[in-house]
C-alpha cells in the first residue's frame, strides 16, 4: 500500500481503521449504493495518486472512468472532483495539470456517470431528486440543525474512530502545510 504519507506500515494502519467503521463494515454485507462507491471512489483516489505523483498523464482518463462508475452507484460522488480540484488547486507543483487536457477529460468521463440517472430521472419527473431533495425532509426541516444532530449521531455511534480520524486529518494538514505533498493529497481528498 504506496498511497499513505510515512510508511507502508501506516498505510495498513489507516485500512485497518476504516475496517473498524461500522458503516464500511455494515456496508459490505448489503445491497446498498455505499459498496460499489467505496470501491468506485477509492479506485478513482488511487489513479488520481499515481497520475500526479507518477506523472502519467493518461491514468486520468481511468480516474474518469472509475469516477463515472462511483457516479452511478451514489449521488455523493459528486463530492470527489470538487476534493481533486481542491488538492490541485493547494498544491503549487500541481497546479499545472491546469493545462493540460487530462483532467478536463477525466472530468468529461465522470459526467458522463451521470447521464444513466439524468435520463431515468427526466422519464420519471425528477423521483429520486425529489425524493432526496424534498420528500424526505419535513417542512420545518433546518439544515443548520440536521448537519450538527448528524455529526452528533456519527460521534455516539463511533466516538473512538471518529476522535482518530479527525486526529489523523488534522496530523495531516500540518504536514501539508509543512510541505508534505503526500500528506496534502490524503488532507484535500478526505475533505468530503
Amino acid at each position: 500500500v504506496r498511497l499513505s504519507p510515512g510508511t507502508p506500515a501506516t498505510a495498513w494502519k489507516a485500512v485497518f481503521l476504516l475496517n473498524l467503521a461500522p458503516t464500511f463494515g455494515f456496508v459490505g454485507t448489503f445491497t446498498l449504493p455505499d459498496t460499489p462507491l467505496l470501491v468506485c471512489w477509492s479506485a478513482c483516489v488511487y489513479l488520481v495518486y499515481r497520475a500526479v505523483r507518477e506523472d502519467r498523464p493518461r491514468l486520468w482518463y481511468l480516474a474518469g472512468a472509475a469516477g463515472a462508475l462511483a457516479m452511478i452507484s451514489k449521488y455523493t460522488a459528486i463530492l470527489l472532483p470538487a476534493s481533486v480540484l481542491l488538492y490541485v488547486l493547494a498544491s503549487p507543483g500541481q497546479r499545472r495539470w491546469l493545462r493540460r487536457p487530462e483532467p478536463y477529460v477525466a472530468a468529461a468521463i465522470m459526467a458522463l456517470g451521470l447521464l444513466p440517472t439524468l435520463v431515468w430521472n427526466q422519464q420519471h419527473g425528477w423521483a429520486s431528486f425529489e425524493h432526496h431533495l424534498f420528500d424526505r425532509h419535513p417542512p420545518t426541516w433546518r439544515p443548520a440543525t440536521t448537519l450538527a444532530r448528524l455529526v452528533a449521531g456519527q460521534m455516539e455511534m463511533t466516538p473512538p474512530l471518529v476522535i482518530i480520524l479527525v486526529c489523523a486529518w488534522v496530523v495531516a494538514l500540518r504536514a501539508a502545510g509543512r510541505g508534505d505533498e503526500d500528506s496534502r493529497f490524503v488532507f484535500w481528498l478526505s475533505v468530503p
